[in-house]
C-alpha cells in the first residue's frame, strides 16, 4: 500500500514540515521580543489575556530550559492570535528591534548624504519639511562634517576600524529624529 504523493504536489496550500517549524520559530522569537518589552509598552499592544498570563508565568521561571520550553508554548498561543495586528501595533509604538534598525539605517543614510560635499539635499529637505530650521540644520551639518574630517585625519593609521559617532553627529541625528519622526518613517 503506497501513498499517493502526487496529490500533494499539485496542491498549492500544501505546507511542508520545515515551513511549519520555521513559522513556529518566528512566533517564538516574536514572543521573546514581546516579553522583553517594558510592561508599559506591552500593555498598549493588543495581547490576549492568555498571552499576558504566559508572560507573567515567564517572570517566575528561573531555569533556562524551562524558559525555552515556555516560549514554545508562547509561540503556540501566538499561532491562535492575530499576529499582524500585534506587529502593526509594535511598529506604531516603534518598539520592534527590526523597525529600530531599519529606521536607524535610513537616518544614517540621510546623514551621510547631508554631509556629502556635493549634496544640496539640505535645501531640498528644508523646502519639503517646513518644521526644520535652516540655520540650525546647516550648522549641525557643518559641525558634523568638520568633526568627521578631523577624526578621519587623526586616525589615518587604522582606516578599517569603525569609529564611534562624534558628538556633532549625535546632535544632528537627534535633531533629524525629533523633527522628521514619522515623516520619513524614522
Amino acid at each position: 500500500m503506497t501513498k499517493n504523493t502526487d496529490q500533494y504536489i499539485d496542491d498549492e496550500d500544501y505546507i511542508t514540515k520545515s515551513e511549519i517549524k520555521r513559522e513556529a520559530e518566528v512566533l517564538k522569537k516574536l514572543g521573546k521580543e514581546l516579553y522583553e518589552l517594558p510592561k508599559t509598552k506591552r500593555d498598549k499592544l493588543p495581547l490576549s489575556n492568555e498571552l499576558l498570563a504566559a508572560f507573567e508565568e515567564a517572570d517566575r521561571i528561573k531555569d533556562l530550559n524551562a524558559l525555552r520550553r515556555h516560549f514554545q508554548f508562547v509561540g503556540k498561543i501566538l499561532r491562535e492570535t492575530d499576529v499582524d495586528a500585534i506587529k502593526l501595533a509594535m511598529d506604531a509604538l516603534g518598539t520592534s528591534s527590526v523597525a529600530h534598525q531599519r529606521n536607524d539605517a535610513r537616518l544614517e543614510e540621510l546623514i551621510e548624504k547631508l554631509i556629502g560635499s556635493e549634496s544640496n539635499l539640505s535645501e531640498q529637505l528644508i523646502q519639503e519639511h517646513s518644521q526644520l530650521n535652516r540655520q540650525q540644520l546647516n550648522q549641525l551639518i557643518r559641525n558634523t562634517s568638520r568633526s568627521e574630517k578631523t577624526t578621519a585625519e587623526n586616525n589615518d593609521t587604522e582606516p578599517t576600524k569603525a569609529l564611534p559617532a562624534s558628538p556633532a553627529r549625535k546632535k544632528l541625528k537627534h535633531y533629524l529624529k525629533e523633527h522628521l519622526y514619522g515623516v520619513l518613517k524614522l
